[in-house]
């Protein structure tokens, strides 16, 4: 427990009376052999996952009794482990923004109400920021997924597995042959005359990607509650909640999940690459063509990058077992330029081990100076082809890449009382 224990918010949310919802499902999952919870509120397919310690404080939130003596009978209990009133007011608002918590005196929850409509803006922004407007959910696929359950035998074999890499090394190949071609068939990808081609190829390879989550999440018995469309670069596409993979136990089944998406995309670029090589000129070559691209390249400068939160980040992290990767590890570096250069140190556990430490701080970086690169990467593509689009994006980026950074840093600098307190001591 931090040694700043009292908070100056905390008469706003003291009087609440709190506890979990008898909806919420528990699982308890081991990361490095170290214990984590997952909270799974099974009616919106919500979770959040805390530390053992958090978990033990949630646990014992009792709607009886008001916040202020649900948490001065913790930390009369548990001195050592027990959160700070600043920890308990962030543990509320998460737990809330995921629907997990049950208010006895709704009326006088304004205080987190407020928090929690800050922080949905603050998420609003951040996919408006990443070119992720909306996802709009139309359809729940659960019954469809069970009666085609049976194809996960197929996909997911051993057989299939062989298929695959044969597929994978003859595209490599018919690449390989024809590599003087490929460059001069993409300078006419974003040509108006095959932008149709180019959205059916994207949209029936996302529709296939997202097919292979749902089935993989139904091998492991998984429910998937939400099909939908999301919009990424303006281009509207299907989704699918996968969240439900998240409560597997074994880590082998949630890194299936996540690459199962990218598995069934790369086979059938795969299969259309072989097929591209072997046509003349038309529209099937033209269509394989499409297909190939789409395929490969979102599957390698996205879904098969870590360091964006897709399908690879949820793999790496799961590998590495260090759950919630990119929030920690953002939070870690910028702990890290606190403590050191203005010697502001908040005494929060980020890490385990020291390699945990050193893996935090490396991807917090590397994710941010890729994000960096492949956004304005886009930028110029894209403003090759559609000069005004182009701009558009380059400002929406140049605002959450440099200027947003740079507002914060001010804002921290001149308001910041931590920052006034070391000033005034030295």
């Amino acid at each position: 427990m931090s040694a700043n224990i009292y908070s100056e918010n905390w008469f706003r949310v003291s009087k609440l009376r709190v506890s979990l919802l008898d909806s919420v499902k528990i699982h308890k999952q081991y990361f490095k052999k170290t214990v984590w919870y997952l909270f799974e509120e099974v009616h919106n397919n919500s979770y959040f996952r805390t530390e053992e310690n958090a978990y033990r404080f949630i646990k014992s939130l009792d709607s009886a009794k008001n916040l202020d003596e649900n948490w001065k009978e913790y930390i009369n209990k548990y001195p050592e482990i027990s959160p700070n009133q600043d920890e308990v007011i962030s543990i509320l608002i998460q737990m809330h923004s995921n629907n997990l918590l049950y208010f006895k005196n709704k009326g006088q929850n304004e205080y987190i109400f407020d928090k929690l409509k800050k922080k949905k803006k603050k998420e609003l922004l951040q996919k408006i920021n990443s070119f992720l407007f909306i996802k709009i959910p139309i359809y729940n696929p659960n019954k469809l997924l069970n009666n085609i359950k049976f194809l996960s035998k197929f996909i997911f074999s051993k057989t299939s597995l062989i298929l695959w890499i044969v597929v994978i090394l003859l595209a490599i190949n018919a690449v390989i042959q024809n590599h003087h071609n490929i460059f001069l068939q993409t300078q006419g990808m974003l040509a108006p005359s095959n932008l149709i081609l180019l959205y059916i190829s994207m949209f029936v390879l996302k529709l296939l990607h997202e097919l292979a989550h749902g089935i993989a999440v139904k091998k492991y018995s998984g429910n998937i509650y939400t099909f939908g469309l999301m919009f990424i670069l303006f281009t509207p596409l299907p989704y699918v909640d996968a969240t439900n993979s998240w409560s597997f136990k074994n880590k082998w089944h949630r890194i299936l999940v996540s690459s199962a998406g990218m598995y069934l995309e790369l086979f059938v670029a795969g299969i259309f690459t072989v097929i591209w090589a072997n046509t003349g000129e038309g529209l099937l070559n033209s269509l394989a063509f499409n297909i190939m691209v789409a395929g490969s390249v979102s599957s390698i400068l996205f879904n098969a990058n870590p360091l964006l939160k897709f399908d690879s980040y949820f793999i790496l992290s799961d590998y590495l077992e260090l759950p919630n990767l990119y929030q920690r590890s953002h939070s870690y570096s910028l702990y890290l330029f606190k403590k050191y250069l203005f010697k502001i140190d908040d005494e929060e556990k980020y890490y385990q081990e020291k390699t945990e430490a050193i893996q935090l701080i490396t991807y917090g970086v590397l994710s941010y100076v890729y994000k960096f690169i492949l956004t304005f990467g886009i930028v110029i593509f894209v403003a090759d082809q559609w000069f005004e689009i182009g701009v558009i994006i380059f400002i929406i980026s140049f605002y959450s890449l440099i200027l947003k950074p740079i507002v914060t840093f001010v804002k921290f600098i001149l308001y910041d009382e931590r920052l006034y307190k070391n000033r005034k001591s030295s």
